[in-house]
């Protein structure tokens, strides 16, 4: 039988013996990836934006912008609807009415680029992938015109879907670029609500008054 010195140096050498080392935690994520973020409780933001533009100059440099490209596409190409519509733009501006007008000249603009686009060379060839992406935005522009019709009796809706016949037409000739523009100049004149386009409508019968 062990003696009770024996007994002793067993404990000690099990107490000397060394425990298993710790895992090493996992190396830190490459330089091109974000860590993980930890959970926590949000705090509230403390510096809230003072500089956030009003609505109104949101649309009047919006408005700013298309007329400038307008104007700049106007060495190019000359089109009655065009000049329609900005003076349309330009009425409802003056009654302090800013987002229709800034579609107006949305419209505007890219009915000067598909313009443009039928009097340049001839298309260049697409791949099939790019073909389907066209397509694919192509429908859901249509699409977007087409739910967001205006009212029927106005010169407007008869533009818009004067529009939507010409983008389809330009479409199927295989006119990629003048199709998307067209079809982009529909979708702006769509956005204008029905209450905007009935107040362009009688602004525009209405004579000047006698004197």
């Amino acid at each position: 039988m062990p003696t009770s010195k024996q007994t002793a140096l067993a404990r000690k050498s099990t107490a000397l013996t060394p425990k298993s080392k710790k895992q090493a935690p996992p190396p830190p994520p490459p330089y091109d990836e974000d860590p993980p973020a930890k959970p926590g409780k949000k705090h509230a933001k403390k510096h809230p934006k003072k500089h956030a533009d009003k609505p109104s100059g949101k649309h009047l440099r919006r408005a700013f912008e298309h007329l400038g490209r307008v104007e700049a596409l106007q060495a190019l190409t000359e089109i009655e609807a065009v000049a329609t519509l900005v003076r349309l733009a330009q009425t409802s501006i003056t009654r302090d009415d800013a987002r229709p007008a800034a579609d107006l000249l949305r419209a505007a603009e890219h009915l000067s680029f598909a313009s443009a686009a039928n009097t340049s060379a001839s298309a260049a060839p697409v791949s099939p992938d790019l073909e389907q992406a066209i397509r694919r935005e192509f429908r859901k522009l249509l699409e977007h015109a087409e739910e967001h019709d205006l009212a029927k009796d106005t010169s407007l809706s008869d533009l818009l879907r004067q529009t939507l016949d010409d983008a389809r037409t330009a479409f199927d000739k295989g006119n990629f670029r003048g199709a998307l523009e067209l079809a982009r100049a529909a979708e702006a004149l769509a956005s204008i609500k029905h209450h905007d386009a009935d107040k362009l409508e009688d602004t525009r019968g209405k004579r000047a008054p006698k004197e």
